[in-house]
Formats: structure tokens, C-alpha cells, sequence
């Protein structure tokens, strides 16, 4: 995860907490989710937090707090296949597959489904993709790499079976044929040349998904070679749909008139009854209540049951076949292979906000259930649906439903609620004799509390983590606020509730009423207030060619001692070298001393119709057309409006004690949110202190929401006004206030939703100072331990990354530390 900027208000015991509103909140939009599993099956719990009522009519006058709960289940992790040599055979089949092309790949449906890594119902497959290179995929089309690699592995194409993948080129001769022989599919791959021109023959079959007894097993495959060479890289093997399990054979020993037979070796585990239950313990001022609307309560694979173990039990049948989730994967795979992708994506690992939350809050679009019987109370049970023979075979399971969590008391109490998903599964042998019974667990704990209020303000010496603002925080809870000075400011003395607490930093404060903060700082820089002389360690990027200059680090830290943290999104091209590794440079040009603590590189995913930038926070924002100001009034009330309208390098040139006050009037529509985004850098030679963003009181007062550190080259800044705007005169006005000379070519406020993003934190593979070598471990974490740079020297980096999801691929660098001038 990035780093966060702020740590958390309230008490850290509870999976999600959040303020209780005086209210109504029609979209709350929180969301907290777990999953655990062991080496045999895993159970996944996602809950949305969705709206807030207050003295919500229909029940009661109480108020409601809405939570929608995903639980989802598969037993797939226990799956594994053994390989062996089997007596060889070669069959002749004939349909074509019509490849002719390098590198082509081409469908061809199965008459029945095969099974792969997966149960009834569950990655069953009506259907593959064969690559033209010597393999097959099932979830998806994949006609690169050339060569295989090694078996397991994360990296694409997954869900594949591989008999001889080579680079082969069947646009040179040879053909590739298929057909149904007894129980199995043939692929066929004949007298096709590899690139050098040798022709080879292999094939592969797979059983058609067993029946009968055998309901609960994987299809069967075979690898034949008629006439192969290893004369190139050769992959040999079968892999699932996550890259965490497979066989592979060595190539090496593959001879000529040989088979190889790859056949599910593991016992098997199937969902006998997947659970959710709500736990308000004995809390006499609050009760849950499930939603009886079909259209919020849905599943896939569960069915009623008989026995009712409790008098708070709710049964529920499913009657169709998609849940909200799988609709959503079927925007990226074809409906043959809903099944087999869905399973997995809810898995053994934490659920994340990309699914979880989807599934969750989606739950009025997914397939209903219908309610046999309905109790509204704390609990939901279901059973596994297949029983057509014993033992039954399902391996994926999911329910879902709305829930209502009602307050009776007047907005004075706190209350807390404890969700489980609970997965109960049973193990049988290859004989389908009973194994025995486990039980997986997961929970969240919620509390929803009283809030009192933390004011925290700071002179313009400086500012504070967490910045600025008013927050509501839980009663006792301990507030840490750590203050952040300038360049050349020191923090002065803390004012808490208007009497001097002392200098020490950070502070802490503890909530029993509400309480207002201030950080005074005094200046001790020196007397020119220039600060020295903007230096700055700087970063490059690999192009795939050579290093670009892209930008200075660490703006906000000169002559201090104070690490900060810093987050740049990359202005120039970044692209992964030969070895898939994504490269910095950290430079030290100046007469400078810099030392790194941490470096992280994130990779953020987005369409094409919206872009992105990074909070001085460290807050991912994307913003597609901000709108420019109806004016902009210097201190001299000259309107400044015309040069702060296109990004054309005719700038505003600010200086300290300079501001413009920017008046974006009242037609603007707020609702999804206001980003302030502009475009600034600071002249040569001038220190890199802040341009302050201000908001206006209710008395007129105004007041730093955030200071953005211009940098040595133009870059786009956002600031997030949300909880600031519109003002109490109902007009949209922010003021930008100057402590020191900075130039502004561009700014406008935002007011486009948040768009969906795809972030992917980098892993720091390598990092090798120029002087001192390997110091990969001193950049990992936030421990105080530094890497260190003077003038003349360098830190090469290197990251790995995952593929790209989304159409544009934007990059954010995050480092703390701080550096000074060498005197």
C-alpha cells in the first residue's frame, strides 16, 4: 500500500469506524473486506458501508445505518495434478482450426464441457483457445510469448495446457487439426516447422468433465510427440487460472513416440454450508435486520435446508446462475469462462476494493434469490446446492444481502457489530470415501461512534500532519498530530484550546471533549529569505533507451534535519527495460547532502478519457476537464484570469506575500466531489517553498487547506476541496497564497467523479549507490535508516510492476527524507 500521510482518529481495533452523522448521508461509500484460507480452501467477506438514516420513518424513527455483506467461498486451493509417461498413442483428426499465421490463435467449441482446476459447474470450460506456439488457454486468448517460461508463475497467459510451446511457425507449412476421439478432445499439431524450419508433430487430449462417480474429478490429459527437436526454449506443462500451482515436464527428456499423462493426484473438498453472521453482543439500543427485497438478497450455488439450528435462521434458495460479480468478469472474458475466472479472483488473498466492493454495493443488479422462509434477524445459512450424487461437488459459493442496522438511541451512544463469513467444507479421498469436516472463519469489526471534534490550524510557518481541518474522532481516542515547518521555519510552541501546551513534536492529544490545536513556527532561515538557493536531489526515468531528467524530490525539505514525505507523479517516459524492470536515477547535483529513508514507485491504471495526479497527501485523484476560474483578483485587484486559463507558459509570477483569489462562481455542480488542479514550478535559484491553498471561514477568515511545493520544472498539482467547498456565501472561491517567489501557468477546479483506477504498488528489486553499492534494504521501509547522497553521486533503482490493466498507465514516485546545503 502507499504510505499513508495521516495516521487514523480513531482507536485502531476495529476493521471500520466511522463518525455517526446527525443526518441523513445518502451515500457513505465506505467499504472494509478479509479473507482467510488454508491449503485447501478460503472464505471471503466483503462489506459495503452504504447510506446513513437518520430517524428513518418506515422503522420506527429509528436510525439506519445500511451495510451490504459479501461472502464468498471456494475450495479449489487442494487441487493438484501429478505427470507420468502412459503408453503412447496418436490419433488423426481432421477439423481445421484455421490457423495459418504466426503467432495466430483461434476458439474451437467443445460438444460438452471439459474441468480444469475447478469442480461442477466451477472452471468448467466450453471451449479453448489454441495458440498457433504449442498451447491452449481457457480464460482468454493469448497468442504471445513466443516461448514458454517457467511453471508456475503469476506472469500471463494462465489457465493453460502446454504440450510443446516453441516458437513455431505454421504460415511456413504443416496444419493444426482437432477433433473428438471417444472421451477426449484432440488438438493436433502436424509437421508444423519451428523457426528454423524443422517441422513437428505433438498433440494434446483432455477428457471430456467426468459424470457418474467421478463427478467430483478433473479432466484427464494427455501430451503425445510423434516428431519433435529441441533445438530452441521449450515449455512443457500445465498451469491454473492464478499462475500459484502447476506441473511441468523437462523438455529435455521428451523423445519421440512418447506420451505424458497429467491426472489430478489431490483428495477433494467441496462447500458444505457457507454462513454470515451479524454480532451486536449486548448492545440494548441497537438490532440488525435483514432486507426481505429478493432483489438484495442473491447467491450462486446454495440451496434451502432443512434443519433450523437457531430461531434467528433465514433460508434462501437460489434459482439462476450469475451473480452481480460475474457479470462483471463477463465484461472481460467470454461466458464460457465466467465460471472458471470468478472463483478465483475471491480467493485465498485479501479481497481488495477492485471486487469486494463491486460485488457489495452492485447487489440490486445481481441474479435474486427466492426466500423460502424469511426471519429478519442476525443470521444467514445456506447449503451447497449439488446433491445429485454423494459426495456433493461444489467448489464455488457466494451469498448476499442487505442489511439494516438501526439505532434506538438519541445520537448519544456508540455501537459496534461483528460480521462473519464462515465456510464449513468437507474432504474426500479419490475413492469419495469421507475424509472429514473444517470450518474457516473471517471477520470484520465495525464500529460506527459519538464523534467528538479535533480543530487543527498552524501559522504560515508551516503545517501539519494530519493537515489542516476539523475531524471527528471516537471519545478517548488518542490524536497524534505532528507539525511539519517550512524551510528555514522551526515549530515555535503548540496552542492547545488557546494556552501554549509546549514545543513537543508531535503532540498528543486525547479526545474527551472537542479541542482546537495550533502550530505557531518561527522563521530561522536566513535574513535574504531565499532560503540558500533551490538544490534538491532529482529523478530520471529509464525511456527503454537512456535516462530523461524529469524532476526535482524532497521540495518540501531544505537545511532541516525532519524527514517528509514526498509524491510526484512522473512527467516523462517511463517503460520497462529487457527485463520487464522499471528503472529511476536518483541524482545529487548541487552542493547538497540528501538522505532517502523510503522510495516506493506505483503504477496507476486508467481509461483515456480522464487523467491523474497525486495530492501533496499522497490522495490519487483523477480529474478530466477542470473549469477556470470566473476570476482571478491579485493582491493589486488586478484580474489575473487570462494567464491562469490554458497551459501556455504565460504564468503568473508570484512572490512572498503575493495571492490570488480565485472565484469560480456558484453554477459549478459539487455533488461528485472539487479537485483543484494547477500547473506550477518555481524560477531557477529561488527555494522551493509553498503556495498555500486557502479556504474561506464563515467569519471571513482564511484558513490553509494544503501547501503544494512547487518543483524545479513545471508540474501538475490537485489539492482536494471536498470537504471544503462550496463556502458558506455559496460561491466557489479558493485563494492561493505565495511564501515565496513561484510561477502558476494553469489552474482550475474539477468537479468530475473519482474515476475507477487500477493501482499497482511497485516491488523494489534492486537499489546500487554509485559509491556504496547495494542499498536496496535502507530504501524498503520507513525505519530511519538512510541512504545517502552527496554531490556527484547516484542511486539506480529497478521495480517490477504487474501488466497493464487499463488504457493509460501513469506513474507516482514516493520518497521520504530530507536533505541540506554542504557549507
Amino acid at each position: 500500500m502507499i504510505p499513508p500521510s495521516r495516521p487514523a482518529f480513531a482507536q485502531e481495533t476495529y476493521d471500520w469506524q466511522g463518525a455517526r452523522p446527525s443526518s441523513t448521508v445518502d451515500v457513505m461509500n465506505d467499504h472494509t473486506d478479509y479473507s482467510q484460507g488454508d491449503d485447501v480452501a478460503s472464505v471471503g467477506l466483503g462489506v459495503h458501508i452504504a447510506r446513513y438514516d437518520e430517524n428513518h420513518p418506515i422503522y420506527d424513527g429509528n436510525d439506519v445505518l445500511w451495510l451490504r455483506l459479501a461472502a464468498t467461498a471456494n475450495t479449489r486451493e487442494i487441487i493438484t495434478y501429478g505427470v507420468s509417461t502412459t503408453s503412447y498413442t496418436w490419433y488423426t483428426v481432421n477439423n481445421p482450426t484455421g490457423i495459418t499465421g504466426d503467432n495466430d490463435v483461434k476458439f474451437i467449441p467443445f460438444y460438452y464441457p471439459i474441468r480444469f482446476y475447478g469442480g461442477r459447474r466451477s472452471a468448467e470450460y466450453e471451449g479453448a483457445y489454441v495458440c498457433s506456439n504449442g498451447f491452449v488457454t481457457f480464460d482468454a486468448p493469448r497468442s504471445q510469448p513466443y516461448y514458454g517460461r517457467p511453471i508456475p508463475s503469476e506472469d500471463e497467459p494462465n489457465t493453460f495446457v502446454a504440450p510443446f510451446w516453441t516458437d513455431l511457425k505454421p504460415n511456413q507449412g504443416g496444419s493444426i487439426t482437432w477433433g473428438y476421439v471417444g472421451d477426449f478432445y484432440v488438438i493436433s499439431w502436424n509437421n508444423v516447422p519451428n523457426k528454423y524450419g524443422t517441422p513437428q508433430s505433438f498433440q494434446m487430449t483432455i477428457e471430456a468433465a467426468p459424470g457418474g462417480s467421478d463427478i467430483f474429478r478433473n479432466s484427464d490429459i494427455r501430451f503425445s510427440y510423434q516428431s519433435v527437436t529441441l533445438e530452441d526454449q521449450t515449455t512443457v506443462g500445465i498451469e491454473d487460472q492464478r499462475g500459484l500451482r502447476g506441473v511441468s515436464y523437462n523438455s529435455q527428456s521428451i523423445v519421440n513416440g512418447m506420451s505424458l499423462r497429467f491426472r489430478e493426484t489431490s483428495n477433494h473438498a467441496f462447500i458444505q454450508y457457507l454462513t454470515i453472521k451479524l454480532d451486536i453482543g449486548d448492545d440494548d439500543y441497537a438490532w440488525i435486520d435483514i432486507d426481505e427485497d429478493p432483489d438484495y438478497i442473491t447467491g450462486k450455488n446454495v440451496e434451502l435446508i432443512s434443519e433450523q439450528p437457531s430461531d434467528s435462521l433465514m433460508y434462501v434458495k437460489a434459482v439462476g446462475g450469475i451473480s452481480v460479480l460475474l457479470l462483471e468478469v463477463a465484461s472481460l472474458y467470454p461466458p464460457f469462462a465466467i465460471a472458471g475466472a470468478a472463483g478465483f479472483i475471491l480467493g485465498k488473498t485479501l479481497l481488495g476494493l477492485s471486487m469486494a466492493e463491486v460485488f457489495a454495493r452492485s447487489l440490486s443488479k445481481a441474479q435474486p434469490l427466492e426466500i423460502v422462509d424469511f426471519q429478519p434477524e442476525s443470521y444467514i445459512k445456506v447449503e451447497a446446492v449439488e446433491r445429485s450424487f454423494d459426495p456433493f461437488t461444489c467448489v464455488d459459493a457466494e451469498i448476499s444481502a442487505n442489511v439494516r442496522w438501526r439505532f434506538t438511541d438519541p445520537n448519544n451512544r456508540d455501537h459496534d457489530i461483528t460480521v462473519t463469513a464462515e465456510l464449513t467444507y468437507a474432504v474426500f479421498d479419490d475413492t469419495g470415501a469421507l475424509v472429514g469436516y473444517e470450518t474457516i472463519p473471517t471477520s470484520v469489526d465495525l464500529n460506527c461512534f459519538i464523534p467528538y471534534h479535533l480543530t487543527i490550524s498552524a501559522d504560515y510557518g508551516g503545517t501539519t500532519t494530519p493537515t489542516p481541518g476539523t475531524y471527528p474522532c471516537s471519545y478517548g481516542a488518542s490524536v497524534t498530530v505532528l507539525a511539519r515547518p517550512y524551510n528555514n521555519y522551526d515549530l515555535e510552541y503548540w496552542e492547545l484550546d488557546g494556552v501554549n501546551v509546549g514545543s513537543d513534536n508531535p503532540y498528543i492529544v486525547t479526545m474527551y471533549a472537542d479541542h482546537n490545536l495550533k502550530a505557531w513556527f518561527e522563521y530561522t532561515g536566513p535574513s535574504n529569505g531565499n532560503g540558500g538557493g533551490g538544490g534538491c536531489p532529482y529523478v530520471s526515468t529509464w525511456d527503454g533507451t537512456d535516462y530523461l531528467l524529469d524532476n526535482n524530490l524532497l521540495p518540501g525539505s531544505e537545511t532541516s534535519s525532519l524527514d517528509v514525505m514526498d509524491y510526484y507523479r512522473l512527467h516523462q517516459l517511463l517503460g520497462p527495460d529487457s527485463g520487464g524492470t522499471y528503472k529511476l536515477l536518483f541524482s545529487e547535483f548541487e552542493n547538497e547532502h540528501s538522505f532517502f529513508d523510503y522510495a516506493q514507485l506505483v503504477a496507476i491504471d486508467h481509461s483515456s478519457d480522464v487523467n491523474v495526479a497525486v495530492s501533496p497527501y499522497g490522495e490519487i485523484l483523477t480529474y478530466a476537464e477542470p473549469s477556470t476560474p470566473k476570476s482571478a483578483i491579485d493582491g493589486n485587484q488586478k484580474n489575473v484570469k487570462h494567464v491562469l486559463s490554458a497551459i501556455d507558459h504565460d504564468c503568473f509570477h508570484g512572490h512572498n506575500g503575493s495571492y490570488v483569489t480565485l472565484n469560480f462562481g456558484d453554477e459549478l455542480d459539487v455533488s461528485n466531489g472539487a479537485k483543484l488542479v494547477m500547473r506550477a514550478d518555481f524560477p531557477p535559484e529561488k527555494c522551493a517553498w509553498s503556495i498555500h491553498a486557502q479556504v474561506q471561514d464563515e467569519n471571513g477568515n482564511w484558513n490553509t487547506v494544503a501547501a503544494v511545493h512547487s518543483r524545479a520544472y513545471w508540474a501538475t498539482e490537485i489539492i482536494n476541496l471536498s470537504a471544503y467547498l462550496p463556502d458558506v456565501k455559496g460561491n466557489l472561491k479558493v485563494r492561493l497564497y505565495f511564501t515565496a517567489e513561484h510561477k502558476i501557468d494553469f489552474v482550475g477546479l474539477d468537479t468530475s467523479p473519482q474515476a475507477t483506477t487500477d493501482v499497482h504498488v511497485g516491488q523494489l528489486i534492486s537499489a546500487v549507490h554509485s559509491t556504496n553499492g547495494d542499498v536496496t534494504a535502507k530504501l524498503v521501509d520507513l525505519d530511519e535508516t538512510h541512504a545517502e547522497l552527496v554531490p556527484e553521486q547516484e542511486i539506480e533503482l529497478a521495480f517490477a510492476l504487474p501488466p497493464q490493466t487499463m488504457e493509460i498507465r501513469d506513474y507516482v514516485i514516493i520518497v521520504e527524507g530530507h536533505y541540506f546545503a554542504i557549507t
